[in-house]
């Protein structure tokens, strides 16, 4: 039982009014013991089940309770680490994932999703001692694979990132992240053709991936293939309009073939929906240059100084004028909720910077494997 029942030594009445009844006091505590461990089990199965704030909340009364131990707590904080994470609460999210792993040091899902969460944090080398962790007391892993590839990738470790992403697609074959995160690395190791390949197989798998699309785009640019460049980033913007990333490189590409006009276009479309991105304001100085307006051109390139790199949504390592990769920080692994006392699902965690030209972060993919 979760409430011990108290067992007096002889009866005794309590009086409780309801009309003109007197009801046995015995009666009253069954009836609050059962009201009592209703809630406790409707709180456990919130904090299992449902999202966000309210999970949190259910999961805080669940430990408070003192009523779990060993692996069914550790469960409880998984479960609160999983939506604080989702809420991005990421140290509360480490705090709680690292009580879990102290209550049950084999529970791997929570080695992996505290390895999702410090890639996310770009804390790569405790990333990678915790993906290892869980490697070890699980070798065919994929998402701690995925994982610890992502951290190696972004360490620029490229060799080693690309064996990890290999052990991903050997264990899942229908994997996306595995071939996402590949490209990704392939990409910064300048090898675009193989890069393309694996961006198509995700493109195939998922058409609607305007992420692949504008990375796929942002190599074709770079063997200066532009008009499959522009094709993909056609795609990316027919999918989402306000994808400015894509705008600015289609800008960019649409620069490079001299149509200057329509490049005037893309700028300033992307320069409307993010109007510090000061790569848009560079590449439209040089478009307003090819067709000799250097004031306009010089205004540009003075506003460029006032303004960031790069959009927000991208995370960058430096500034360039050439070309924008949208190449999305870590799709890594699946932060997973939790087996047994937790139910499956899979979910989505937050991503890491990565390191070619231009990166772009994602919810998809390369999902930091925050597992449910």
């Amino acid at each position: 039982m979760l409430f011990p029942a108290h067992n007096p030594t002889r009866p005794q009445t309590f009086l409780v009014r309801s009309g003109s009844k007197r009801v046995p006091w015995c009666a009253v505590v069954l009836s609050l013991l059962m009201i009592a461990t209703a809630t406790a089990a409707e709180d456990r199965e919130t904090c299992q089940k449902a999202e966000g704030q309210a999970a949190v909340a259910a999961c805080t009364a669940v430990i408070s309770s003192g009523q779990l131990q060993g692996h069914d707590l550790a469960a409880a904080y998984f479960s609160r680490a999983f939506n604080l994470n989702k809420l991005g609460e990421a140290d509360r999210a480490i705090a709680d994932y690292s009580e879990a792993i102290r209550l049950d040091p084999k529970y791997v899902v929570a080695l992996n999703n505290r390895c999702a969460v410090y890639n996310a944090k770009h804390e790569y080398d405790r990333a990678i001692h915790d993906c290892e962790q869980a490697l070890q007391l699980n070798p065919n892993y994929a998402n701690a694979y995925l994982g610890r590839a992502n951290a190696l990738r972004n360490k620029g470790a490229y060799d080693q990132a690309i064996k990890d992403y290999e052990q991903v697609i050997r264990l899942d074959p229908k994997t996306v992240g595995g071939f996402f995160g590949r490209a990704l690395t392939l990409g910064a190791k300048g090898e675009y053709d193989r890069a393309i390949q694996d961006y198509s197989i995700v493109i195939e798998r998922n058409p609607r991936d305007q992420v692949a699309l504008n990375n796929r785009g942002v190599l074709y640019e770079k063997i200066r293939n532009y008009d499959r460049a522009i094709r993909d980033f056609d795609g990316a913007i027919a999918l989402n309009a306000k994808y400015d990333l894509a705008l600015a490189n289609r800008c960019l590409t649409l620069n490079r073939k001299r149509d200057f006009d329509r490049a005037i276009e893309d700028c300033n479309r992307a320069i409307e929906l993010n109007p510090r991105y000061a790569t848009a304001y560079v590449t439209r100085g040089q478009s307003y240059q090819g067709k000799g307006d250097h004031p306009r051109a010089i205004e540009d390139f003075n506003r460029r100084s006032s303004s960031i790199p790069a959009p927000p949504t991208p995370s960058t390592d430096a500034l360039s004028v050439t070309i924008l990769s949208a190449i999305p920080p870590a799709r890594s692994q699946t932060t997973a909720k939790s087996s047994s006392s937790i139910r499956n699902r899979s979910a989505l965690g937050t991503v890491a910077a990565g390191r070619a030209p231009w990166s772009v972060t994602s919810k998809r993919r390369l999902k930091i494997a925050i597992a449910r």
